[in-house]
């Protein structure tokens, strides 16, 4: 597309459409490109009389597949359909010409295609939308033969004319749209694959006998050739990303971080104070259930304390105290689930939008890692802070094993039912009920709970300190993403107009020459 043959008729008119005035510098071959497609689109829509939401999600769907989230291009495309829609401009054949006039002819087949595309939308092609498209393509000198090669594609119509098949592979080269832009390549990428394959040529067809191991090493190559070109398209994507990263100001980002930052400083804040206020909560349940057994099996008939229960006591002590031991249990996970809810709160809070915009700037390998890197670690975050028990730390404690242990435990087979007999010496409770033969003392009972306490002190910090640990290190990712984004922006500004032009040079020399490796690979040997 040669923009210095853009007359004062098509500025004019795409400046109606946009809906303000236009300079002619303003107007690139990708803004060209897409006010011609919105034309074309619009014009298969109203082909019938009736437009279709279906259609109209199409159109909003074809023109993103074109553009950039938050562009300029993005903003333009979608604000021409208003104008276009409004001054029929699809119903003007000269209209239409005017902003087709200066498009190649690999673009002019690309944008007939694209509205083939559009005309299936409901699932078939309507006579009126494909007398449209003839009209069109006529007036951009499209020939038939290549219009019935589109149509193939999209409805079952036999055989192609070889030679038209071979003319449209060649125009729709995803090479024909480099200056357009990566993801007009991939436009053209995805058309070609759907496709009638090319025909052989007479050398391919001579070496079909020859050996499984010479087809073997073709198919290496090719998949060798393919894994190249691939890895070119990322490095194409990478370096289109460069310009995309000068849109996001440092002023932002380094607001980001300071936001980050901050509330890093609070969560820490936060996190000494819930962790005090859980375990002081948790203690004071135990105390009082202590006190509960105090009450009932310490005290005698006249309320006095007593200094121990004998063998008559014990078994119904042990039940009892079990009962408690199992209630505290549950008390310590739903305080303590209530307390990380809070710091889970705050980890939430924090403006992503930012983040996400900027990571939508940068090469497709490179966004949908960190993307994917991203939204893994605010799924941890959720899953582990809201389930306590499902994901305890690696190596922390478990409350009722901690405090009881049960290995002796006697299954009486005959009746079914399950006696707690005696329980390890090596846990708290073992040590309270088997020091001794018969008795159990008090000052033995308030060991014990001395030691539980311990035990809640360990888990609530196990607890903390591992949730705590990984929403940190998610502030911390966040950190490192920001400076690594702004290393980016500082090494791409950094570079000269001259540096830049030499990438993109190189990037096209070496598809250039991939591609026809590719094709001599194609001729010359069997697939």
């Amino acid at each position: 597309m040669d923009t210095a043959l853009l007359n004062s008729e098509a500025v004019d008119l795409l400046s109606r459409i946009i809906g303000q005035k236009l300079h002619q510098q303003e107007l690139t071959p990708p803004a060209i490109f897409l006010a011609a497609l919105v034309t074309v689109l619009l014009g298969v829509m109203h082909a019938d009389g009736t437009v279709t939401d279906v259609e109209i999600r199409r159109l909003v769907t074809t023109l993103n597949r074109f553009t950039l989230p938050d562009s300029d291009a993005r903003r333009l495309a979608h604000r021409s359909i208003k104008g276009i829609r409004e001054n029929q401009v699809y119903a003007n054949t000269d209209n239409v010409k005017a902003l087709t006039t200066l498009l190649s002819e690999p673009e002019r087949l690309l944008l007939i295609a694209i509205g083939y595309e559009m005309s299936m939308t409901d699932g078939e092609i309507k006579s009126s939308e494909k007398q449209y498209l003839q009209l069109v393509a006529e007036q951009l000198q499209v020939t038939s033969s290549h219009l019935t090669v589109l149509e193939s594609e999209l409805i079952d119509q036999g055989t192609v004319d070889a030679k038209a098949l071979d003319e449209v592979h060649s125009l729709l080269n995803p090479i024909q749209f480099e200056l357009l832009g990566s993801l007009f390549v991939n436009a053209a990428s995805e058309i070609l694959i759907n496709l009638p394959n090319r025909p052989q040529s007479q050398s391919r067809q001579t070496v079909e006998s020859y050996s499984p191991e010479l087809k073997q090493s073709t198919t290496k190559l090719k998949e060798l050739v393919q894994a190249c070109l691939d890895e070119l398209h990322r490095a194409e994507d990478a370096f289109d990303s460069k310009t995309r990263i000068f849109e996001i100001a440092k002023e932002d980002i380094y607001e980001q971080m300071g936001e980050i930052s901050g509330r890093d400083i609070r969560i820490r804040r936060l996190v000494k104070q819930c962790k005090s206020q859980t375990a002081k909560q948790v203690k004071k349940n135990w105390e009082e259930r202590i006190d509960c057994l105090r009450k009932k099996w310490f005290l005698d008939a006249k309320q006095k304390q007593k200094q121990e229960i004998g063998w008559v006591d014990k078994d119904k002590f042990i039940k009892d105290i079990r009962l408690h031991i199992d209630s505290q249990a549950k008390d310590l996970y739903v305080v303590v689930i209530d307390s990380l809810i809070l710091i889970y709160k705050e980890v939430k809070a924090i403006d992503l939008e930012l983040m996400e915009r900027s990571m939508e700037l940068l090469d497709q390998q490179t966004k949908a890692d960190l993307i994917h890197q991203m939204y893994s670690i605010l799924s941890e975050i959720t899953t582990k802070f809201c389930n306590l028990t499902e994901y305890p730390p690696s190596n922390g404690k478990n409350f009722t094993v901690a405090v009881s242990f049960p290995l002796g435990v006697l299954v009486n087979k005959s009746l079914g039912d399950i006696y707690w007999k005696t329980v390890a010496v090596s846990s708290p409770l073992g040590a309270l009920v088997n020091q001794n033969w018969g008795d159990i003392y008090w000052k033995d009972v308030v060991k014990f709970k001395n030691e539980v306490e311990s035990i809640i002190d360990d888990i609530i910090t196990e607890l903390f300190d591992d949730r705590v640990k990984l929403a940190t290190q998610a502030l911390a990712r966040a950190i490192s993403f920001y400076d690594d984004f702004l290393e980016r922006q500082e090494r791409y500004q950094q570079e000269t107009p001259e540096q830049r032009e030499a990438e993109k040079t190189w990037i096209a020399q070496q598809r250039q020459e991939l591609e026809q490796v590719q094709k001599n690979i194609e001729a010359i040997l069997p697939s």
